[in-house]
């Protein structure tokens, strides 16, 4: 109780400065208080630390209330199997079995519930699933709603927050998953893991345990979005895909001004984006506003020349009207503005991931590798923004599943090739044939819109052992696929750091819920900048001072520490 009233008064604390932040003039005493904030959280922290007490050490030790032998798994409940589960092949029960499971859904997913995927995985593992399915903004409440009050499902396949783990594992909400738990129930998850070393990393919880599965991609891995630059302009121009900054400026002013489509007219669009993303910082050496150096050191990037340098270039870019500004963050209809504008013919570098072009437009583009802005001292000459293959928690088994051994079965035929068609295009078939242990081929009809979950039952969501002879690649995919390469390879060559994805430990989470209210409000100030309305003299000192005062460099010194405990040196 105790602990809950003192979280309260934080809050009350930290709303109350967020409003003072609000005000015109700045008071010194802001700071302070901040500060004060800071140290009292901290120090609150430390109980809930795995390194800070010698009782969390030490699995065996007594329970102080009780006098009894703490649960092996601290909380998590404990696992045996279950006389009614198959060890391998299906089914996976002898007699009927029901599980419930959590997971979210979109328009484009279609009735997971009545799925080709729910009616062919019932008939095979002899599990009737029932499905708690809600959509992408009801979903965390409906998860929150099922841990706190304890009517959980058998499986989570949602997100859980840093705290939630912390907190719900602790209460013994999940089942603790171990390594013989999975070389003996899930062999497929057991050698995907093993294949993904990361993922035994990336899955232990901050008490070096493991509550959840992991969710794997090779969707992605790279930018979601790059630039396409139309090349046949800048043969007609003369001109080769630019290498540095200043000859994407060079660029932009050519395609403006010489009349590359031929009509005699100044129509032309230099470079097109339908968010101010596409104001790309990689060329100084950085993605985001808080950002790891080669050297391993955490930086707010606002107070380093490199992300004064990207704004000033950006700026100039956005003054000059190389750039059409009608279409930035303009998202009604699905980005409509901006997908009737690249479809005209008449733009010749835009910044999007999937371009919806017809394919004789589409091959007058490829994709850019990023320019270099000039000497970025300790950051990288092109910084690789990286979408982690192994996500740390997918799935979360729930204490109250009955028949783990089960579940964990079920889980697992999601991380074979077989499980992976089967979610993603529905019955073998119809969509798809198998033509052989390592092969599948489309058969030429459509998979149906409710064929199965996809994405929403990540697990390990590609072919890792398997190939599908007949897929088409369109231009756009072949264009990402070459971008993707030269990413993978540039990133290894220059070192590139990033901020861990792990669980955080108490201390860590309390840092974060300290600072990041104020940080999410600041950190995108730089498209204001852009913009003109806030100028890079006395505004952006202004704004420096400000996030110092409000205890920026606390912040970025406990990511410090975070950083420093996943990256342990050798």
């Amino acid at each position: 109780m105790t602990k809950r009233i003192l979280a309260l008064l934080m809050a009350v604390l930290l709303t109350a400065t967020l409003f003072a932040g609000c005000k015109g003039k700045k008071d010194d005493n802001e700071s302070i208080e901040w500060e004060i904030e800071y140290e009292y959280v901290d120090g609150e922290a430390e109980e809930g630390d795995t390194d800070a007490s010698s009782e969390d050490k030490d699995s065996t030790s007594k329970d102080k209330d009780t006098g009894k032998d703490k649960d092996k798994n601290n909380g998590g409940s404990t696992t045996t199997a279950n006389s009614n589960t198959n060890k391998t092949g299906f089914p996976i029960v002898k007699e009927k079995e029901k599980l419930t499971i959590m997971c979210v859904t979109r328009a484009d997913l279609g009735d997971i519930a009545n799925s080709e995927f729910d009616a062919e995985y019932e008939k095979m593992t002899n599990i009737d699933v029932e499905w708690q399915i809600s959509s992408e903004s009801a979903i965390n409440g409906a998860k929150v709603l099922a841990l706190q009050s304890g009517n959980m499902p058998d499986i989570f396949a949602t997100g859980m927050t840093d705290g939630e783990m912390l907190q719900y594992s602790k209460e013994g909400a999940f089942v603790e998953i171990t390594k013989d738990l999975l070389k003996e129930w899930a062999p497929n998850i057991y050698k995907t893991y093993n294949d993904n070393p990361e993922a035994w990393t990336n899955m232990k919880s901050a008490d070096g345990k493991m509550y959840s599965l992991a969710g794997l991609t090779e969707d992605f891995n790279f930018a979601q979005h790059y630039w396409f630059v139309r090349t046949t302009w800048l043969k007609k121009l003369g001109l080769s895909k630019p290498k540095t900054m200043d000859q994407f400026y060079e660029m932009l002013n050519a395609f403006k001004n010489g009349d590359p489509n031929g009509n005699g007219q100044a129509d032309e669009v230099p470079l097109a984006t339908w968010s101010n993303g596409g104001f790309i910082f990689a060329p100084w050496g950085f993605n985001s506003s808080i950002d790891v150096d080669t050297n391993g050191k955490v930086y707010n990037m606002y107070t380093t020349s490199n992300m004064k340098n990207a704004v000033t270039y950006w700026a100039k870019v956005y003054k000059e009207d190389l750039v059409s500004k009608k279409e930035i963050n303009n998202w009604a209809g699905n980005n409509a503005a901006f997908m009737t504008l690249i479809n005209t013919g008449k733009v010749g570098c835009f910044w999007y991931g999937w371009p919806n072009l017809e394919d004789n437009l589409m091959k007058e583009y490829e994709t850019l590798e990023y320019p270099t802005a000039g000497n970025n001292g300790t950051f990288p000459a092109q910084a690789i923004t990286v979408n982690p293959k192994v996500s740390r928690g997918s799935f979360y088994i729930s204490s109250k599943c009955k028949n783990v051994t089960a579940a964990l079965r079920w889980l697992d035929y999601l991380f074979t090739d077989d499980g992976y068609m089967l979610k993603q295009y529905g019955t073998p078939g119809k969509a798809y044939k198998k033509t052989s242990a390592t092969t599948y081929e489309f058969t030429g009809t459509e998979a149906s819109p409710d064929a199965g979950p996809k994405w929403s039952l990540r697990a390990r969501n590609y072919l890792a052992d398997s190939k599908i002879t007949n897929e088409v690649i369109s231009p756009m995919y072949e264009r990402r696929y070459a971008i993707d390469d030269w990413c993978a390879k540039t990133m290894v060559e220059t070192k590139q750091k990033f901020l861990p994805t792990t669980w955080k430990t108490q201390s860590e989470i309390n840092a974060e819920k300290l600072y990041t209210t104020y940080w999410n409000q600041v950190s995108g100030e730089w498209w204001n900048f852009v913009q003109g309305k806030k100028n890079m003299g006395a505004d952006w000192t202004t704004l420096i001072n400000e996030m110092k005062s409000k205890g920026i460099n606390k912040y970025v010194a406990e990511l410090q520490k975070y950083y420093d405990r996943c990256n342990p040196k050798k």
